[in-house]
């Protein structure tokens, strides 16, 4: 590979405002990361001797810049390794970005609107995907014929909860653009601190008020840097021109025929089972969740459900089944 030109600094721009001058304790710092996560975390300047994987998330409510900056990335990962060594996949099905592998040295997959084929509703039709997934390295060095690489894989998404866990729990840096809701709100309050999630609660409301310039602002959660207090930060990128943008996979229109046999088939999901009207049907669903999606165990299920372990597996195993052939005739 030839050598990389480097990234140029991303300017911090002065127009951003200041938005907890009024409203924020004073002991409340934001720290801004946009250097340290572009140069450190997502385009290191020199490839690992082995194929390396790099898995990112991109969160944001629609009309919130999420493909902006899907772009930008791919702008300045040209600009890092060339067009010789740097391919770009852009599509809404991580299979198929798979299979745009090509022999370069770097490939970026960019999954836009990946609730739509990684759904966390999806989960056991998911199966042959995520083996993909957590085979991509060798995929990638079977096609190549190569031993050392990287691999970028960014997911674009609206919601926190709907992606598949082994999705997310494969992430390596996450990006936040817009306020969450319901018990959403919690948890990327918990990943990223109170004053980080009102800045970009803030933002949002600037995004919806017609401010172009707030799109290009996020928040952003190094999972590596966990618990050591620099893991969350604000990232500032502006709109970046990419040329060699390649056109978007849709996969809703190669897969248009299946879809139009499966119209007026109703789908039944795990977050209908969780808000029925029936109780019984919502404690099964609770189960499924608790052992099947979060991991825990049949004791613990039992015990925070208030019924016995026997109890917590067998009606796990009725959702799942209830899932799956509801999938299989889909």
């Amino acid at each position: 590979m030839t050598s990389p030109s480097y990234i140029p600094r991303v300017p911090i721009s002065s127009h951003v405002p200041s938005l907890y001058s009024l409203k924020l304790p004073k002991q409340a710092k934001l720290q801004v990361m946009t250097d340290m996560v572009l140069h450190k975390y997502l385009f290191p300047q020199e490839l690992k001797n082995k194929t390396d994987v790099i898995a990112v998330a991109i969160l944001g409510r629609r009309g919130s810049g999420k493909t902006v900056l899907l772009r930008s990335l791919a702008a300045l990962g040209f600009d890092q390794y060339g067009m010789n060594n740097f391919n770009v996949v852009w599509t809404d099905d991580l299979s198929v970005a798979i299979k745009g592998f090509d022999s370069k040295d770097v490939q970026m997959l960019l999954i836009d609107d990946a609730m739509t084929k990684q759904s966390s509703r999806r989960i056991h039709a998911n199966t042959d995907k995520l083996g993909d997934y957590n085979n991509i390295r060798h995929i990638y060095e079977k096609v190549t014929g190569k031993t050392k690489g990287l691999i970028i894989v960014v997911f674009a998404w609206q919601r926190w909860m709907d992606l598949d866990p082994a999705i997310k729990d494969s992430l390596d840096v996450i990006f936040l653009k817009t306020a969450s809701y319901a018990r959403e709100k919690d948890m990327m309050i918990e990943m990223f601190g109170k004053d980080y999630y009102r800045y970009i609660a803030e933002n949002y409301d600037l995004i919806r008020q017609g401010d172009d310039n707030a799109k290009s602002r996020s928040i952003v959660h190094v999972v590596s840097l966990d618990g050591t207090g620099n893991e969350n930060g604000v990232f500032i990128l502006d709109k970046l021109e990419c040329p060699n943008m390649p056109e978007f996979i849709d996969t809703s229109i190669i897969d248009n025929g299946e879809e139009e046999q499966n119209r007026g088939e109703q789908t039944i999901t795990l977050e209908d089972l969780l808000a029925s009207d029936d109780e019984k049907i919502r404690i099964k669903a609770r189960c499924y969740e608790m052992l099947y999606i979060k991991g825990s165990d049949c004791r613990k299920t039992g015990l925070a459900l208030g019924i016995s372990h026997s109890s917590a597996s067998r009606y796990a195993n009725d959702i799942r089944n209830l899932l799956e052939s509801k999938e299989a005739s889909a």
